[in-house]
């Protein structure tokens, strides 16, 4: 797997998301910034056109109400990657002791973007 990361520039309740591949940045898209209990309640429901949520300060999701899968990238204090989930289904949950924060995207939009394998991996730990 490739040495990847990301950077979030939060900027109010929108966040910019880039990924960090051989010391370049290429922007991926927008977050929702779900800072508040009741915006990280309400979760992938408040994220309106940006492309996924933030959630932050969060260990743990579910996706009880939602009708489609998602891609998570679990976060540490330092924003460092620490767990990626892919094709998370919907009527499950997640916990994370290590994670700090977590950006909930569309299903398959790290595969689309080369940051995982394509086939054959739902889930991977990143060095």
């Amino acid at each position: 797997m490739q040495q990847w990361n990301v950077r979030i520039k939060r900027h109010g309740n929108i966040a910019s998301l880039a990924c960090v591949r051989f010391g370049e940045h290429q922007f991926l898209g927008q977050l929702k910034v779900a800072a508040s209990g009741w915006n990280r309640l309400l979760g992938w429901g408040c994220r309106g056109s940006a492309l996924g949520i933030w959630l932050t300060p969060c260990r743990s999701i579910h996706t009880f109400s939602m009708k489609e899968a998602i891609d998570l990238l679990w976060l540490n204090k330092q924003q460092r990657v620490v767990h990626v989930e892919t094709n998370v289904k919907p009527g499950s949950w997640r916990y994370r002791a290590d994670a700090q924060s977590v950006v909930e995207l569309p299903a398959g939009f790290l595969a689309k973007h080369g940051l995982i394998p394509k086939q054959g991996l739902t889930e991977a730990v990143l060095q």
